[in-house]
């Protein structure tokens, strides 16, 4: 029949409820059981519960669950021949804040790492009621309503003429709030009991997302303590079970400070009462039909006297509501429809611990820039990895140019990072021990070129490296010269001076080694360059916005759009659009243009001239080209066969006799005879073409040895007809860039 469907149709809803709650049956986990805490020491071994109504209505397998009680409490006992009656009138059914429902439990604990004198704890709560597709039981029709309207109606008509009609109330979707409490202990670590606080504190929501909120416990003495939070269940609450008072922790609220177990107790919230007015579901708006604000009479009918009912005939679940009188302490409730987040696991956790400890000592903060920040408990805060700040004003420092104050010159920042012994080298590195000249000259060049350093330097480094590394993006060298650091222009648009030249009269015999760079280190690349735009009126430095520039040479300069592309991050530092192309752009052409390095010795004599690191030389070597188009013979008879025609005269060139194990060797080659005969004979030959070459290296390095001599490394820094760098050749000119 029907029935029986319908019937089955429960059974199967049951059961499938049963095998939830089969599921969460854990050995040795902790238990709430009204309001006694309870650990399961037992169930039914190596079994899972299976209903009568998956098997047809015979066999199935129960379960059986031991608890054992270790803090004890209120339970409240169901026979169970009142549990299996199936027939009778159950009478007042339990609610979710009635009868000490069974529910896991998870408390949480945390203890200090040091003696503290008070402890703030962060909590991130999840809490809420969903209300889905419930009836509107305001809508709904009386019995009265039925048999009059159609079932008197239609009493005495035929069949046929019985209309059929059909009526569904309407459905109700809300959020609602909830409220979840707990009880706080504390005690000193190593020792003594627990100190329970006579209040419970709690929090309120309905959205189910995370609530943000923090209780501070402030002591008159500094230990090492632990904590422990207990939840409450909306029982214990209702029934009493909770201590003197409630507190909501709600960050909309002012702060609170509680004396409660012989400490203050401070936090953000409110005092609440416990009644129904406070704890019912309510909509505000009576029509719902959730709650009543109507008088309520018995049954008049005599079907069952001791059942309240609504003027709409129906039921009531609790005393005054269709749902509960205190619902939103409620973790289940009478019908599916509406869930709690009680159901999907703690709703608490612990996110922070600050431990305060009072100072023995006023601290003083001179030479430190303090930054201070004000954090509430919110949902914008998940984590705090890192501070990120803006400083309008900077580090007060000698001024390269002139004067003191804030300034954004890397010349000055890093004359100030050297010399200051607080914070920075200056325990190492004296005033007299850089040259502060090339420094405020360094500075003008930053001023003029507009590059500017808008950064910090947050954290610690090599500054030896840490300047040369920044130098270059400034278009700057940064070294070391007859004991004095310096830092001047990397490259001038003028011809540059030359320092010292040498020859083969002023550097020693077999010393000269020349390098070429490997091929992949002078490919012609492209420069992604990075750097930070920010507001240039009000609130500069406020949401800045991270930028990337491409940059290249123009194909009439021989760069390509499928050259590789390298990348800097002057984000940190660099503000300017302008700062970040040059630096580009000296990035690309000291890459491509300067293509070997050499090394030679030469005598104390040659490096009197006041060379250093950085200056500019010439170096002037003969080098021997060999013509492979006038290559040639003299046969044994003295006649001279050649690609070429020769000159009567002598030539200087390699000859080989045809001798094994003798090689090729210089010799002279005398013709004669209008270039037809030649001496020596029987050898082939080509002939040398030798010339001097005069170069510009920029140098690198100079260092003694132990013979007296001085070795000098160099890079090859090419200039044009003017004497001017290639490197800065057309530089400044916007025709040979291309800017993305």
């Amino acid at each position: 029949s029907d029935d029986d469907a319908e019937a089955k149709d429960v059974a199967s809803a049951v059961a499938s409820l049963q095998k939830t709650w089969d599921d969460r049956l854990v050995e040795g986990e902790l238990y709430k059981i009204g309001s006694a805490l309870c650990v399961c020491t037992d169930r039914t071994p190596k079994e899972e519960f299976v209903s009568q109504a998956e098997l047809g209505g015979t066999g199935g397998q129960a379960v059986v669950a031991s608890f054992t009680v270790v803090e004890s409490g209120f339970i409240k006992n169901f026979s169970p021949s009142r549990l299996e009656d199936a027939g009778g009138d159950l009478g007042v059914r339990e609610k979710g804040t009635t009868g000490g429902h069974l529910l896991r439990y998870a408390r949480g604990s945390v203890s200090t790492s040091r003696a503290c004198q008070a402890v703030e704890v962060g909590l991130k709560s999840t809490l809420g009621i969903r209300i889905n597709n419930l009836c509107n039981f305001r809508d709904a029709k009386t019995y009265e309503y039925a048999d009059t309207q159609w079932c008197q109606t239609f009493e005495n008509n035929p069949p046929e003429d019985i209309v059929n009609n059909f009526y569904q109330s309407g459905v109700i979707t809300a959020p609602v709030q909830r409220y979840s409490f707990f009880r706080i202990k504390y005690r000193t670590v190593g020792g003594g009991n627990w100190t329970t606080l006579s209040n419970a504190y709690g929090v309120r929501s309905e959205t189910q997302q995370s609530v943000f909120n923090y209780i501070r416990f402030e002591f008159s003495s500094i230990k090492v303590r632990e904590f422990m939070f207990e939840p409450l269940s909306g029982f214990e609450v209702r029934q009493g079970y909770y201590g003197s008072a409630l507190y909501v922790l709600d960050p909309k609220k002012g702060r609170a400070t509680i004396s409660d177990g012989g400490i203050y107790v401070v936090f953000n919230g409110e005092s609440v009462a416990l009644n129904a007015s406070n704890f019912g579901i309510t909509f505000g708006n009576a029509d719902s039909g959730l709650s009543s604000n109507y008088v309520y009479a018995e049954d008049t009918n005599g079907d069952d006297p001791t059942v309240f009912r609504n003027y709409n005939g129906l039921p009531l679940v609790d005393n005054s509501t269709y749902i509960d009188d205190y619902g939103k302490l409620a973790e289940a409730f009478v019908y599916s429809e509406i869930s709690s987040s009680a159901d999907s696991g703690p709703e608490h956790s612990i996110v922070y611990v600050n431990e305060i400890v009072p100072n023995s000592a006023v601290p003083f903060y001179d030479n430190l820039a303090l930054v201070g920040i004000n954090i509430r408990s919110s949902a914008e805060f998940q984590q705090f990895s890192q501070l990120s700040a803006y400083v309008t004003g900077g580090r007060e420092c000698t001024r390269l140019l002139g004067g003191s104050g804030a300034t954004h010159l890397f010349p000055d920042i890093l004359y100030d990072l050297m010399t200051n012994d607080l914070f920075g080298a200056g325990s190492f590195v004296k005033s007299y021990m850089i040259d502060t000249t090339e420094f405020a000259t360094a500075a003008q060049w930053c001023q003029n070129r507009k590059y500017f350093y808008d950064g910090g330097v947050s954290e610690p480094v090599n500054v030896r490296q840490w300047a040369a590394d920044l130098a270059a993006t400034h278009l700057l060298q940064f070294g070391e010269s007859n004991g004095k650091y310096f830092l001047r222009p990397a490259i001038s648009f003028t011809a540059v001076p030359i320092a010292a030249l040498f020859t083969a009269g002023n550097i020693a015999a077999d010393s000269f080694k020349f390098q070429y760079f490997d091929p992949e280190d002078r490919d012609r690349i492209q420069v992604s360059a990075r750097y930070r735009e920010e507001r240039t009126t009000t609130s500069p430095g406020l949401f800045p916005v991270v930028r990337e520039v491409l940059v290249r040479e123009d194909e009439d300069m021989g760069g390509s759009a499928t050259d590789p592309i390298e990348q800097i991050d002057m984000s940190s530092y660099c503000t300017s659009r302008e700062h970040a192309i040059d630096a580009a752009k000296f990035i690309i052409r000291m890459r491509r243009i300067p293509q070997h390095v050499i090394s030679f010795s030469t005598t104390h004599e040659g490096v009197m001239s006041n060379i250093a690191p950085g200056d500019y030389i010439k170096v002037a070597m003969d080098e021997t080209e060999y013509d492979e188009f006038n290559n040639g013979a003299v046969t044994p008879e003295g006649a001279l066969v050649s690609t070429k025609a020769l000159t009567d005269g002598t030539h200087n060139v390699v000859a080989w006799d045809g001798t094994e194990g003798t090689p090729p060797a210089d010799a002279t080659l005398t013709v004669s005879n209008s270039g037809t005969t030649a001496t020596p004979t029987g050898v082939v030959f080509t002939v040398k073409i030798a010339s001097t070459q005069m170069r510009v290296y920029q140098i690198e390095r100079i260092t003694s040895g132990d013979d007296g001599l001085f070795t000098i490394e160099a890079m090859h820094m090419p200039v044009n007809s003017s004497g001017v760098l290639e490197v800065a050749d057309g530089f400044d000119t916007a025709g040979n860039w291309i800017i993305t």
